[in-house]
């Protein structure tokens, strides 16, 4: 049987016997039928990998090896290779790694819509909030991307006109009968937002490939036990509509790169108890914001040390949502859109849909049906003896 990439990237959901690519379809049926869903990724090919490899096997290997070996597959695999660039730890992570070790990068992407997005915000280099998201763009991926403009002419750079989309195409009735998540409509145009380039070599003979980002490794403590698993949460914007996907970091491919992101995390906690409180389960199903930006601050500093600077500028993130009105939710960083009167029409057309499907409904209902994988154990904290 032929796997869609979309199937193969993002995995597939159950309820009873019905299979679904679309969570959005599959938390409506488990709310319907009263029934659990379950989400399925690659399951029997990460638990192989784990019956193979048992916890004390991995760290042997540190990871710019392994960065190296991922780049060098996708791009022994692939023609010509595109890497959605953002300016974050983890897309800056995957650049350095195809430049350090001089393997070919043909294109680096960044969704932005120049003329339209340079007018709505005045970047604010003392601003780390989230709602100066757009600020990362003037500090940290603008710079990057003139340096390797300099430095790498060889390199294609392009950016997107993601607004210029019809509105048909973004908004329809097909909108969130088909979405995996519950997007706003910010993130439905930049789902859409694809390399020109890609558009140019669809007919020809060449494999293209999108490389894109996720999560950092989910890694928590039970007890005194340490596990990881996978989120569908955590992997990139299910809807990004371009072809051959390739998660950089969670592949089905390479899955030795996960595993042993996950179990150099560990190793930073069981070496520093007084930080563990940050990977409680607790403490993450009801995560803070200041708890969850300074696990993401330790875990830069593990999993990409030798070429995540920390002093490069990057906004929080969110730690709630904001209430528009009572209706519907956005996203913090995507307040400055709602705010413009230039997408007051685009609003009112997604608030529609958006109402049609009772996705509020649906999201409080997924809330209680976190979606991840199988869970694997990757070794013990000592145990507290009680005085």
């Amino acid at each position: 049987m032929l796997i869609s990439n979309d199937l193969y990237f993002r995995g597939y959901y159950t309820v009873g016997n019905e299979q679904f690519t679309s969570k959005t379809a599959a938390v409506y049926e488990s709310w319907r039928s009263n029934q659990p869903i379950k989400w399925h990724y690659h399951n029997e090919i990460f638990d192989h990998f784990y019956q193979n490899n048992p916890p004390h096997t991995l760290g042997k290997q540190n990871l710019e090896s392994l960065y190296r070996e991922r780049a060098q597959q996708l791009r022994d695999k692939y023609d010509y290779l595109i890497l959605h660039y953002s300016g974050g730890s983890d897309s800056h992570n995957i650049l350095m790694t195809f430049l350090n070790n001089n393997i070919k990068l043909d294109e680096v992407f960044n969704r932005r819509h120049d003329s339209i997005e340079s007018k709505i915000y005045i970047p604010d280099p003392h601003n780390f909030s989230n709602n100066n998201f757009q600020s990362e763009w003037d500090y940290a991926a603008l710079p990057t991307l003139r340096w390797l403009a300099r430095t790498h002419p060889e390199i294609k750079i392009t950016t997107s006109a993601m607004f210029d989309t019809p509105v048909d195409q973004v908004l329809n009735d097909d909108t969130f009968a088909t979405a995996t998540h519950y997007p706003g409509l910010i993130n439905l145009y930049r789902s859409q937002a694809v390399s020109p380039s890609e558009q140019e070599l669809r007919f020809s003979r060449k494999r293209i490939a999108n490389i894109l980002g996720n999560d950092k490794p989910i890694v928590y403590k039970k007890e005194n036990t340490c596990l990881m698993a996978f989120s569908d949460a955590g992997l990139p914007n299910p809807a990004i509509d371009c072809s051959n996907k390739e998660s950089f970091y969670w592949s089905p491919d390479f899955p030795q790169l996960s595993f042993n992101q996950a179990y150099q995390v560990f190793q930073y906690y069981l070496e520093n108890p007084l930080d563990q409180w940050l990977i409680e389960k607790e403490t993450q199903l009801n995560e803070t914001a200041f708890a969850r930006n300074k696990k993401d601050a330790i875990t830069k500093q593990i999993i990409y040390k030798d070429t995540w600077d920390c002093r490069r500028f990057q906004t929080v993130q969110a730690d709630t949502y904001s209430t528009h009105n009572s209706n519907f939710i956005i996203a913090d960083k995507d307040r400055i859109f709602v705010e413009n009167i230039e997408f007051a029409k685009l609003y009112d057309r997604w608030l529609y849909y958006y109402n049609a499907y009772d996705i509020h409904k649906l999201r409080l209902i997924a809330s209680s049906n976190l979606c991840v994988s199988s869970v694997y154990w990757l070794g013990n904290f000592p145990e507290v003896l009680s005085e």
